[in-house]
Formats: C-alpha cells, structure tokens, sequence
C-alpha cells in the first residue's frame, strides 16, 4: 500500500477525512504565511522609520544651510524670474520625498533625451550659486526619500558613465540640474492648477 493511501485510511477511521486534513494544512501554510509577512513588514517600517530619523537628524545642517543660502539668493537682485522661481522651489521642497519620485520616473526619458540629442547650457544654470543651491537640494531630498533617491543616484551613475564619455563632467553636472528643472515645471505646473 502507498504511504499517502496508508495515512488517509488511517485517518478515515478516526472519522477524519483526507481531504480535511489538507486543507487544515493548506490553512495553518497560509496563516504562518500571513504571519511571516507581517513580522517582515513591520519589521521594515522600523527599520526604515529608524533610518529616516537618523537620516533627517544628520542632515540637519545641509538642509539649514540649503535654507539659509537660498534665502540670501532670493534677496539679491541679480537673478531673473525664472532663476527666482526655481530658488523657491527647492525651498519649498527641500523636506519632500516627492522630487525623488519624479525625478527617478523621468531620468530615463531624460537620459534617451540626453543620450540623442545632447544638452545644451540651461539659461538658469549660468551662476555657480544655483548649482550649489541644486546640490544642497538634492542632498535633502535624498534624505527625504532615501530608496527612491538611491533608485535615482543610480540612475545618475549609470548615465553619468555614460556622459562622461561623452561630454566630461559638466555634462553630467548638467544633466542632474535638467532632471530638477523638469520636476520642477510639471511639480508647479500641478500646483497652480490645484490652487
């Protein structure tokens, strides 16, 4: 006699059916299942609420002197509307993790953009203080959503290889201050629209 066969007998006597013995398996698998799945998850939004706050502490000072330095960039009257719009925009959404996002979601149709047609200069990135002000920004942004800035910083390494060899490291420099503009557009253009 088959060993399966053997067992389901020996359980038919006992008024047990085979059948109901595996579906009670077949549920305590799904229980331990569902029950594995919630330690992992709770287990990760520790870890990963832990690491935030770590994170945001130890970049306190990038993200003051971000603040400190724009706001001494909007009071200076050498920069154009479009230059202003943009200083505002990355204080507004230095503690948000939602250029991280966007900027992740766009880089590779920026980086298919960049890779056939080139970049040119952007008219706003002629000052070297807007591309400390983007750097700082990127900085607190990446602090404010750690996994998509990874995602993104390597989006930007890949690329970046790529543009190294073709243009040096201003091209590269140029590509991480596009990526921010083009958020920032859709970000304001979403904003007005809401308002």
């Amino acid at each position: 006699m088959e060993p399966n066969k053997e067992k389901c007998d020996r359980i038919s006597r006992g008024k047990v059916s085979c059948g109901a013995q595996k579906g009670k398996t077949m549920i305590q698998s799904w229980m331990m299942t569902i029950i594995f799945s919630t330690f992992i998850l709770v287990f990760y939004v520790g870890v990963y609420g832990f690491v935030l706050r770590r994170l945001a502490h130890e970049a306190q000072p990038i993200r003051l002197k971000l603040a400190e330095f724009g706001e001494v960039m909007l009071t200076q009257e050498t920069f154009n509307p479009v230059q202003r719009q943009y200083i505002t925009w990355c204080l507004d959404h230095a503690f948000s993790p939602w250029p991280m996002i966007v900027a992740t979601f766009f880089m590779p149709f920026l980086a298919i953009k960049l890779i056939v047609f080139g970049v040119g200069k952007p008219s706003f990135y002629d000052d070297s203080r807007l591309t400390r002000l983007t750097g700082l920004f990127l900085l607190s942004t990446f602090v404010a959503n750690p996994i998509f800035g990874l995602m993104y910083g390597l989006e930007l390494l890949v690329l970046g290889i790529i543009l190294l060899l073709r243009g040096g490291v201003p091209m590269v420099l140029r590509m991480a201050a596009s990526s921010v503009i083009v958020e920032s557009k859709s970000w304001s253009r979403t904003v007005r629209q809401h308002v």
